[in-house]
């Protein structure tokens, strides 16, 4: 209980101070490169992949191949988000699980949302070149499966 208290918390601040600073949101890559990839870690950047596949998803409805892939890609992610929560809390319900997984997922989709809305009003493209970047980590990492 303890560890879901801590991994609830740290997630809630991650949230808020990136929707704060959003264009401050590290890459991916940045983040990987940083970390040790545990558990914790696996669940934010798996999250991270859902939330970026289904902003393209969103961006791309005009686009029918960019628009599947997004969909491949939160689909994909969302359920390995989930696993990997259920890793670190065992004795939580799947229900929940998911239900946590689309809550942190649906803040990170913001936190996007907010970054292409800015880069729009700035050039005219809604994907950033950070967001482009996180699609190719996530569509490599999908690739690998």
């Amino acid at each position: 209980m303890k560890y879901f208290i801590i991994l609830t918390i740290s997630l809630k601040i991650l949230i808020i101070s990136s929707i704060a600073n959003a264009q401050k949101l590290v890459a991916l890559q940045d983040y990987i490169n940083k970390n040790e990839f545990n558990d914790n870690e696996m669940f934010y950047v798996f999250s991270r992949c859902s939330a970026i596949g289904y902003k393209i998803m969103d961006l791309g409805k005009n686009m029918p191949e960019l628009k599947k892939r997004g969909e491949t890609l939160n689909g994909y992610f969302f359920y390995v988000s989930s696993e990997v929560r259920s890793k670190i809390l065992p004795n939580e319900s799947k229900k929940r699980h998911e239900a946590i997984t689309a809550e942190t997922i649906g803040g990170l989709i913001d936190i996007y949302t907010e970054i292409s809305n800015d880069y729009y009003l700035k050039t005219g493209n809604y994907f950033s070149d950070m967001m482009i970047a996180d699609l190719e980590l996530c569509s490599a990492l999908y690739e690998k499966q």
